[in-house]
């Protein structure tokens, strides 16, 4: 494993404090002045989006160093549009990576079938300058089995062993609606680095509480993203993950490192308070961030 802890921070705080009713809007949230929690960018054009922010937040080079292998996981569920990462998005931050002296940028994928991808994903990405990585379901060598000893309903899972071989790590998730889940973001990604004979079998069952709780679970120990770049340009808020449902035109970019804190700010788009998800809440209570977005730092900027 060749891969080094950079800036990433966790924002621990009140996660083990029980948050009231907040009737909370994103753009209640605080801003300080001096290093922010969270960057947000809104404009029309998700790539000028997420170079301001990456730039607000610290510049890549907070993250990246000549000659890193960068790995990067995205959101390939669904054929429209607010569905799935935006490539203009991915397309942004490979050529920010590569401007930072980055030898690859490897988007990490384990595709099986036609409704996990969008539209031929294996022959899109390398459009963006990036190298598409399948890692092949069928082979047990290709995945490592790992202990989750934190977890309250999941104990042990098959991870990707390719999430461990960049020397640095983003994540890219899209901000939407899950029919069972309630809400995909950063913490619901995670799952796309777990091998799928185990998501279905550990992770997704029928009952809400149950998928939230190993959402949170499993976040305790897969590898945490050096940086997230969350895509909030269209928002599908309703009949996720796929849809078609209601898209609602955000027109943003959030950027940070710690992935609870950037969900409870995201869940307002699709009509939900942060207090009322269970995977939210619960990771929080497990220590891997602030649910409550009335105490972060939150710098917005136009971009474009």
């Amino acid at each position: 494993m060749s891969w080094k802890p950079t800036r990433r921070t966790f924002i621990a705080g009140a996660a083990a404090a029980g948050v009231g009713a907040l009737n909370y809007s994103p753009g209640s949230a605080k801003s300080l002045g001096g290093p922010a929690d969270l960057v947000v960018a809104q404009g029309p054009d998700a790539a000028a989006n997420a170079r301001a922010a990456v730039a607000e937040f610290g510049g890549i080079g907070a993250f990246v160093s000549p000659g890193d292998l960068v790995g990067v996981s995205i959101n390939a569920m669904g054929s429209i549009a607010a569905a799935h990462t935006d490539l203009n998005l991915l397309r942004a931050v490979v050529e920010l990576c590569r401007e930072a002296g980055a030898r690859e940028v490897r988007v990490l994928s384990w595709l099986e079938h036609d409704r996990m991808s969008y539209n031929r994903l294996n022959e899109k990405v390398p459009e963006t300058g990036a190298v598409f990585h399948e890692v092949d379901q069928g082979n047990p060598d290709l995945w490592r089995e790992i202990e989750v000893p934190r977890g309250k309903f999941l104990k042990k899972i098959r991870m990707m062993k390719a999430l461990w071989e960049p020397d640095v790590y983003f994540t890219l998730p899209v901000c939407k609606h899950h029919g069972v889940a309630n809400f995909t973001g950063c913490l619901k990604l995670a799952l796309a680095t777990t091998i799928r004979e185990d998501n279905r079998k550990y992770i997704h069952q029928e009952k809400s509480l149950y998928l939230e709780q190993c959402i949170a679970d499993l976040n305790t120990a897969v590898r945490p993203p050096d940086l997230i770049i969350m895509d909030a340009m269209k928002v599908l808020a309703t009949n996720g993950p796929r849809g078609p449902g209601k898209i609602v035109d955000v027109g943003k970019i959030i950027v940070g490192t710690d992935k609870v804190a950037i969900d409870a700010y995201c869940i307002p788009f699709i009509g939900r308070d942060p207090v009322t998800s269970i995977q939210i809440q619960e990771a929080a209570e497990l220590g891997l961030g602030e649910k409550d977005p009335s105490k972060l730092s939150v710098r917005e900027i136009q971009a474009g």
